[in-house]
């Protein structure tokens, strides 16, 4: 029995049809992957919101007289303000840090 020889042409519509296949699953992968970057970006800033909302409560901004409706990067006035709640924040993690480590000592 004589083996049937596909023709040329039939062999390249076989490989045209496989790169196609392999863009299309190249991107559906890409577009998983930016789906998923995306949700990260959402929940780091949904996250840093939050903790500003907690500083809010916490008086803390108030305290040292910054303005919610003032953009703090836009502002040279209020910046200092900013430095000074940061400095707060790192001041109280100091001293908890080394209260902690007392603690362990004893």
């Amino acid at each position: 029995m004589e083996k049937i020889q596909t023709p040329r042409f039939l062999n390249l519509i076989k490989q045209q049809k496989q790169i196609l296949k392999n863009w299309q699953y190249l991107n559906r992968l890409t577009l998983q992957r930016n789906r998923i970057v995306t949700m990260e970006k959402n929940a780091r800033t949904r996250t840093l919101i939050q903790l500003g909302g907690l500083l809010v409560k916490s008086g803390l901004v108030d305290y040292v007289g910054i303005p919610i409706e003032v953009d703090l990067e836009n502002s040279p006035e209020h910046k200092d303000k900013a430095y000074e709640l940061l400095k707060i924040l790192d001041r109280s993690l100091k001293r908890e840090t080394r209260i902690t480590s007392l603690k362990k000592g004893t």
